[in-house]
């Protein structure tokens, strides 16, 4: 009898000692790999685009055409105050959101779909491509909203 008890003791000890390593190394392992500032910040970013995107889809007209201005302005002004001002990371970002906003204006009657249109065409020219027509970033820009669906 004694000895089931020792031998279940000892079990249990294992067990706590197994447990206590795990959650030790899973904290080690958070602390090392934990994100850095700017890490942080393209995840809530990520986070603010995918609400325009959805206010794009789903909301009424005002509301999506601030989600999807605000998010184009905050990718600007990361991108203004970035260590790599002549690498824009968030320039095909941007193109979209301004194809999206003239979709947008075109969809409601708003006033702004050209110069939207406009704005992005000249994004794209900035980028290198060949190719910024109308017909081009509207098809593009289809074919990525087709992917969300």
């Amino acid at each position: 009898m004694k000895r089931a008890i020792s031998i279940a003791l000892a079990i249990v000890g294992v067990v706590a000692l197994g447990a206590v390593l795990a959650v030790g190394v899973g904290l080690v392992y958070l602390w090392i790999h934990r994100p850095t500032p700017e890490q942080q910040k393209m995840a809530e970013v990520g986070k603010r685009q995918e609400y325009a995107y959805r206010q794009y889809k789903t909301a009424d007209y005002p509301t999506a055409k601030k989600a999807l201005l605000e998010v184009a302005q905050e990718l600007d002004s990361l991108d203004a105050k970035s260590d790599r001002p002549h690498r824009n990371p968030h320039a095909l970002d941007v193109m979209t959101l301004y194809v999206r906003l003239a979709k947008l204006e075109e969809r409601n009657g708003g006033p702004a779909q050209a110069e939207f249109m406009k704005e992005a065409s000249t994004r794209c020219e900035k980028l290198g491509r060949a190719d910024c027509s109308e017909m081009r970033l509207r098809r593009e820009v289809d074919q990525r909203d087709s992917l969300f669906q």
